[in-house]
């Protein structure tokens, strides 16, 4: 009775050795991965969206800082570092100059930048910072012409010390741009009040 409990009734097959063609794998589900959208600065409330994170206030006063110190040092090397590809001079009411770097140069030529080591002379913890959609609005700045969705501008008051050069204006105005992952200056204007 045993046996027959058992199912000895049948004989269990065996193999001695290994089949000789390819062993074909289970089957395996796969997921495709989900495609994920563009990231952008805002976007409607619908759908699936991927943000990117906004540009910190503290990273453009780091920037800001980073290029009057490269001035100071009359670093035309780091001042370089600093820059998007495509940087301009940004000029009010027209399209921005391509030949920052060239500026640049001829102004560390000309002038002595490292007389302003040590002096207070930026006044970054007072400087205004705008959003592209806030340009060109009543009470706000015009919207340079090279300001893209996602920029940053910041104005920037200067107290510069009487020297009898115009090393800077009253006002600096950077224009921020993300590029290749990083917080890069799209452009550098400067305002002078007669």
């Amino acid at each position: 009775m045993a046996l027959v409990g058992c199912g000895a009734s049948e004989p269990f097959q065996t193999a001695t050795e290994l089949p000789k063609q390819k062993r074909k794998p289970d089957g395996v589900f796969v997921d495709t991965p989900a495609a994920m959208p563009s990231s952008a600065d805002r976007a409607p409330a619908s759908g699936h969206v991927a943000l990117r994170e906004p540009i910190r206030e503290g990273a453009t006063n780091q920037a800001v800082r980073a290029f009057f110190a490269a001035f100071e040092r009359e670093d035309i090397g780091e001042l370089q570092e600093l820059l998007a590809p495509g940087a301009v001079v940004l000029e009010p009411g027209r399209p921005g100059s391509p030949r920052l770097l060239d500026n640049w140069r001829t102004r560390l030529r000309n002038f002595e930048y490292q007389k302003l080591v040590g002096l207070d002379y930026a006044k970054v913890d007072r400087a205004e910072r705008y959003e592209f959609e806030e340009l060109g609005q009543r009470g706000a700045p015009p919207r340079p012409g090279d300001m893209r969705p996602g920029d940053v501008l910041v104005r920037v008051p200067m107290n510069m010390p009487r020297t009898g050069e115009t090393l800077f204006g009253d006002v600096m105005v950077f224009l921020f741009r993300r590029a290749d992952g990083q917080l890069k200056i799209a452009g550098v204007g400067e305002e002078t009040t007669p």
